[in-house]
C-alpha cells in the first residue's frame, strides 16, 4: 500500500477461494482463508500471519482493538513474495 500501485490495487477485484468476491478489509481469519494458509499444510495459520508481520512482510492495520487485513494489502503481500520468488535465480 505504500507505493505507486496502490491505487490499481484498489481497483482489483478479488475473489475469496468459495469465489465470492473478498470484501475491502479483512479479519485475521479471512485473511487466513484469502492467502489459504488453512489449507496448504500449515498447522497455525494465524501464527503465520502474526510471523508477517514481525518480518515486515505483512502490514495489517488496527481498527479499534482488532487487527484488519487491507486488501491492496494482501494483493500487494502476494505480489512482493511472487517478485521475490521470480528474482531468486
Amino acid at each position: 500500500m505504500r507505493n505507486s500501485n496502490y491505487e490499481t490495487a484498489i481497483m482489483t477485484t478479488a475473489y475469496m477461494p468459495d469465489g465470492s468476491p473478498a470484501p475491502y478489509v479483512l479479519t485475521a481469519d479471512e485473511a487466513v482463508v484469502f492467502l489459504r494458509l488453512d489449507t496448504n499444510g500449515t498447522n497455525h495459520p494465524e501464527t503465520t500471519l502474526d510471523y508477517y508481520q514481525k518480518e515486515g512482510l505483512l502490514f495489517p492495520i488496527t481498527i479499534g482493538k482488532a487487527r484488519k487485513y487491507p486488501l491492496p494489502e494482501l494483493i500487494e503481500f502476494i505480489k512482493r513474495l511472487s517478485d521475490k520468488k521470480e528474482n531468486v535465480s
